[in-house]
């Protein structure tokens, strides 16, 4: 069996001076309660809380003394497995706290706080089958080595939990097991996903448990006030935006000033960031923030709510949310702050404001969600909806929202959005929208912030297929119509901001035409996004958006020189015209070397442009559109180009490395308009067109789109002579 792994030459020269300082200190053990390792199976967070206010957050990099792989040895039915692990050094590397200390950097490097974590345990393996699940119990020891007081001290710890074992059968290897996941819990009291800890200096340990859907806990400390905060925490993390909701059935009544209440929290550290909504037992609610660490705490508002009180917690990009309720269903927002941080840790706090005894609160109806929203975007309810909205990502966007309009002075509706800055564009297809009221809307936005009043852009389709461009020029102001036409779903909007001047747009026939122009004082940084509402206050309206796109920045398309081109080239965009310089030697055989001009291809249907002109530094030179699944230079990709001479290429490479096949062609002369359209994300069509109504299919390819990760789209250019760029010009490209 491996022994525990040091950190090598560092470690042992850590251990050495550490002789020559002083002897290390035993300080005492350490009893870890709460947490987990998630290993899938070599990797994952490792997680832990105990007495003394221990905490422990790490990843867990592909651990080197694991035994139970499955791939160094058979794991057949009916065989024990060990489950051993042992993880020091290198392996871990993360943040502890102990006895209100905070420590960082501890693992790895020539840190002086070092841990070291081994679990034993074993299960017999149960009969093959597709999959299965199997527990066991094991024991958790280790050492918590740190600095105290200008010397060195070794904590001791100890615990243990349940493993669960996830098991599939190993398609390579018939009659052999092969573990998906392994799951070490040490949660006794808790739900799994929960962990538990005393935050601070607390002059008595809290606890935690769970029975009945329920959880009591219990908490010491002076408050959570001022500079540093002492309290029990009961939390996981919280990666992304969501929310935690819980009902505080009871809480005993220490001190006026005991709490108990929810809270997102930036670190274990007393004096970390955070945001708290907390009741009292006087049942008076507190919404309080402290915005850095070790700044002061502030008193935002407060309210008052009988017990039992409802509260939540909700994070939206940068701004926390937090409202009451009575019976969980209709909800009063109590304050906001903003907390710019990632990362952070939600649960439920006790403190009782009285060190020498613990505060006892009940918890129930407790959920924590976090956001399925790929990043960056985020989505909130914007004024007074009446039911709260939400967003869905499933390949398209699905946004539920209510409220009764975005019109008059306020705004009340659903939006998922995402920060900009400068010249932006924000491009979706609707597909669908419920007629929950004919003024129902679903569109595009630019929008200042997110107080109903504030300032916006939108152009937004209606039900029946009106099309809306409407802005707010002052925050508080009347909105104003600008323009409208008329259109069948699904419908692709855009909303492009150029300076101050902001054009929507609507696809027509590959084209897209401009609804009308608003020369608007929005301010450089706004939020751009999606915008759904049912004109219905407290009923939800559902809209489905295809892809989507926010791009930002005065040129809308990076820029790559791909392969080995010879001489580096270039794009610059400009009044819809974007000039894109190219070498390189080909786009053929199996490696390219060209200039792409692209951007993210998320979904959409079809991609436009037209070749203005090329210039004929070969007669193999090309300037066409291409959907590409990377930017590798043996990428797999579909081609449509032009070459000097007037003939149309029609290209597909339909895996990585493998050879570039040509299609069809056909003969055109500049300028020519080149179409590639998508069905069922593998069936692609190459068309041409003298105009954009005049459509002629010239070819199809099939290739997984669908299936790659980050497809690319855009404008591709090489000269066929690594010596010298080719400068073709574009227009019109949607």
């Amino acid at each position: 069996m491996p022994a525990i792994r040091s950190a090598g030459v560092s470690r042992l020269l850590l251990i050495f001076t550490g002789l020559l300082v002083a002897e290390q200190a035993s300080a005492g053990p350490v009893s870890v309660t709460s947490g987990y390792v998630d290993l899938g199976p070599s990797s994952g967070p490792l997680l832990l809380a105990g007495d003394r206010g221990f905490t422990f957050h790490s990843a867990v990099d592909q651990i080197s003394n694991i035994v139970p792989d499955c791939f160094s040895m058979a794991c057949l039915p009916g065989t024990t497995l060990n489950l051993r692990i042992a993880a020091s050094g290198n392996d871990l590397g993360g943040t502890a706290t102990l006895e209100g200390v905070t420590y960082t950097n501890v693992g790895g490097g020539i840190s002086h706080n070092q841990m070291i974590i081994e679990i034993t345990g074993s299960l017999v393996l149960p009969l093959l089958a597709p999959t299965a699940v199997a527990t066991a119990p094991f024991t958790l020891t280790g050492t918590f080595e740190h600095d105290v007081n200008g010397g060195p001290a070794s904590e001791s710890l100890n615990g243990s939990g349940t493993v669960t074992v996830s098991l599939a059968a190993d398609q390579s290897r018939p009659g052999v097991w092969r573990i998906t996941r392994l799951f070490y819990s040490l949660n006794h009291d808790l739900p799994a996903e929960w962990l538990s800890a005393d935050l601070g200096l607390v002059g008595q340990p809290g606890s935690a448990s769970f029975s009945n859907d329920s959880f009591s806990i219990a908490g010491s400390g002076a408050d959570i006030w001022g500079p540093a905060d002492a309290f029990r925490f009961v939390y996981q993390p919280l990666g992304s935006d969501g929310e935690i909701i819980a009902r505080i059935d009871t809480l005993t009544n220490t001190s006026p000033y005991a709490k108990a209440g929810l809270m997102m929290r930036q670190s274990r550290d007393a004096a970390a960031a955070h945001v708290l909504i907390d009741v009292k037992p006087d049942t008076g609610v507190e919404f309080m923030t402290r915005s850095a660490s070790g700044a002061s705490t502030t008193f935002i508002a407060g309210a008052m709510q009988p017990f039992p009180v409802w509260l939540k917690l909700t994070k939206t990009a940068t701004t926390i949310t937090g409202s009451i309720s009575g019976d969980g269903l209709s909800w009063t927002v109590v304050g906001r702050a903003d907390l710019p941080t990632t990362g952070l840790l939600a649960g439920m706090v006790v403190t009782s404001h009285d060190n020498s005894g613990t505060a006892e609160a009940m918890f129930s109806q407790v959920s924590m969600t976090a956001s399925t929203l790929p990043s960056p975007w985020s989505v909130t309810d914007v004024g007074d909806v009446g039911a709260a909205g939400g967003a869905v990502f499933d390949g398209n966007f699905t946004i539920q929202g209510a409220g009764a309009d975005i019109w008059s002075t306020a705004d009340a509706f659903t939006f998922m959005f995402q920060a900009v800055s400068g010249d932006a564009q924000v491009t979706t297809q609707v597909k669908g929208l419920d007629a929950t009221d004919p003024y129902a809307k679903a569109g595009v936005m630019l929008r200042t912030s997110l107080d109903p009043s504030s300032p916006h852009v939108i152009l937004d389709v209606r039900p029946g297929g009106q099309i809306e461009l409407m802005t707010r020029g002052a925050t508080g102001g009347e909105t104003a119509f600008i323009a409208t036409t008329v259109v069948s779903f699904p419908v692709s909007l855009r909303l492009a901001r150029i300076g101050a001047i902001i054009t929507g747009y609507v696809l027509n026939g590959g084209e897209w035409t401009a609804v009308g122009s608003v020369n608007s004082s929005l301010p450089s940084a706004v939020f751009a996004g999606l915008a759904v509402t049912s004109h219905q206050a407290g009923t939800l309206t559902t809209a489905v958006f295809g892809f989507t796109t926010v791009d930002a920045g005065s040129v809308f398309f990076h820029s790559q020189d791909i392969g080995d081109v010879g001489i580096a080239g270039g794009v610059v965009d400009g009044n819809g015209i974007h000039t894109v310089a190219g070498a390189g030697s080909d786009i053929w055989g199996t490696s390219d070397s060209f200039q792409f001009a692209y951007k993210d291809f998320c979904c959409q249907p079809l991609f436009v442009a037209r070749v203005v002109s090329l210039q004929d530094t070969s007669p193999f030179a090309k300037a066409g559109i291409m959907i590409r699944e990377s930017l590798a230079a043996n990428a797999a990709h579909v081609l449509l180009d032009m070459k000097p001479t007037g003939e149309v290429e029609f290209m597909v490479r339909a895996g990585t490395g493998a050879p570039t096949q040509f299609i069809s062609t056909a003969t055109v002369s500049t300028p020519v308009w080149l179409k590639l359209t998508i069905d069922n994300a593998t069936t692609v069509t190459a068309w041409v067109g003298a105009e954009v109504n005049q459509w002629v299919p010239i070819g199809t390819a099939t290739l997984p789109i669908g299936s790659w990760s980050s497809p690319l789209v855009g404008l591709a250019v090489t000269s066929h002579d690594r010596s010298q760029l080719n400068i073709a010009v574009f227009d019109r490209t949607p």
